[in-house]
């Protein structure tokens, strides 16, 4: 009988002991798992601060990890200077976000660094202060950067800008579009009153020699602004001429020839003369 007891207090006795251990286990998984729920709760809150002329936000990056930082209502990154042995900084064209990640493993763990984002049309600088964590820290998803006071961060007049920058695209597009038009019948036009019965001889190199009935214009390869142009009529009086130089071409100012009349053009012992045929 007191052998038999002695056999069930043993058993008792193992019992207590095995659920004590098992009621453990379960708690620190619970913990565990509390702890895992809590950082992953951390890590999608979106951080929401002003802008601050010559404030440094900081950022705290997991390796591998994207983080969205949301640039000023109605502003793009212009520029971006970031240590891309540490960090990348990508933005695309027409964009109000840049996206920031802290590059390799363990290496970059403890390290700190700036990144620069400069913003157009407003020309804000935004300054970040890195540093790469471990993914048992706390951070968060992504930083909001806002102007206090702007009227774009106001949803309906965010949206009535947009409308309005896309009917100004639109305008300026067919602007552009009626001027290109005016242009080329202007340039037919131009074209079909050019003269370009023109000879000439002499020590230059002249290439072209063409009038629209108000100026002239006289081509040279080696075209010098030291050089002399002389009006020489029927008679062979000769007059000085202005003139302008672009691109290599002579314009001849208010002057073109008639029959028998010439143009001498001089530098130093070289001469050339340009009559029409």
């Amino acid at each position: 009988m007191r052998e038999t007891f002695r056999k069930l207090h043993g058993i008792v006795i193992f019992a207590a002991l095995l659920t004590t251990a098992v009621a453990g286990v379960a708690e620190a998984r619970g913990n565990r798992e509390s702890r895992r729920e809590s950082t992953a709760g951390v890590a999608s809150v979106s951080l929401k601060l002003p802008y601050t002329v010559g404030k440094v936000y900081d950022v705290r990056l997991i390796p591998g990890a994207p983080f969205a930082l949301e640039l000023p209502a109605g502003e793009t990154a212009r520029n971006i200077w970031v240590d891309s042995r540490w960090w990348s900084a990508e933005s695309t064209p027409g964009s109000s976000r840049v996206f920031l990640r802290a590059l390799g493993t363990e290496d970059v763990i403890g390290r700190r660094g700036f990144i620069h984002v400069e913003t157009e049309p407003s020309d804000y600088r935004l300054s970040l202060r890195v540093e790469g964590v471990t993914e048992a820290a706390d951070v968060a998803a992504a930083l909001e950067i806002y102007v206090e006071g702007s009227a774009l961060n106001d949803p309906v007049r965010r949206q009535a800008r947009q409308m309005a920058d896309k009917e100004l695209v639109y305008a300026k597009k067919k602007e552009q579009d009626r001027a290109r038009s005016e242009f080329e019948a202007w340039r037919k036009n131009a074209l079909a009153n050019l003269r370009t019965e023109y000879e000439w001889g002499g020590d230059f190199k002249i290439s072209r020699v063409v009038d629209d009935r108000v100026q002239t214009f006289v081509s040279l390869p080696e075209a010098s602004d030291r050089a002399v142009v002389q009006f020489v009529d029927k008679s062979g009086k000769a007059e000085l001429v202005n003139y302008e130089l672009e691109n290599g071409t002579y314009v001849l100012q208010n002057k073109v020839l008639h029959h028998g009349e010439k143009f001498r053009l001089v530098l130093g012992q070289q001469q050339a003369w340009i009559g029409l045929k």
